[in-house]
């Protein structure tokens, strides 16, 4: 092989393996008849709790939180802005923090809406006992991650 060609898998290979890197895995959850379901008791304490549904060879990250008036909120662990990154949200303190970007969320805000880099809502519904998602709506997602 010769120097030149060396030089270059040097530079490359760790160009593809950063285009390769798969999102961060949280608690892996899986479905049962199209829909993944987490116990209500499991979310409603006011932090945030993130989950990782596998679509294939896909991580697709979210995380549910509890605002101050008792409302549930899901949303992809990614927005628009900062999801090629694939580095997601992490909690700090009170807040919910962007890992590339450095964007600060309330974790108890009722609404978060601070321009391109917030974090994307995931249709849910609420039953008696739990929250559920469609596997269709997170599968609509997988190109994010």
């Amino acid at each position: 092989m010769t120097k030149t060609a060396r030089l270059l898998c040097l530079l490359l290979v760790p160009l593809l393996m950063s285009a390769c890197r798969q999102a961060p895995t949280h608690r892996l959850v899986a479905a049962e008849d199209s829909l993944v379901r987490i116990p209500l008791a499991e979310v409603r304490d006011g932090t945030a709790h993130f989950y990782t549904f596998r679509q294939g060879r896909k991580n697709i990250n979210f995380l549910v939180r509890t605002d101050r008036t008792g409302k549930l909120h899901v949303s992809l662990d990614a927005c628009y802005t900062c999801s090629k990154y694939r580095k997601g949200f992490r909690v700090f303190g009170e807040d919910i923090v962007c890992s590339h970007c450095g964007t600060r969320f309330g974790l108890s805000d009722p609404s978060w809406t601070l321009g391109g880099c917030t974090p994307i809502d995931l249709p849910h519904r609420i039953t008696e006992s739990f929250l559920t998602v469609q596997v269709s709506d997170l599968a609509q997602t997988a190109r994010i991650f």
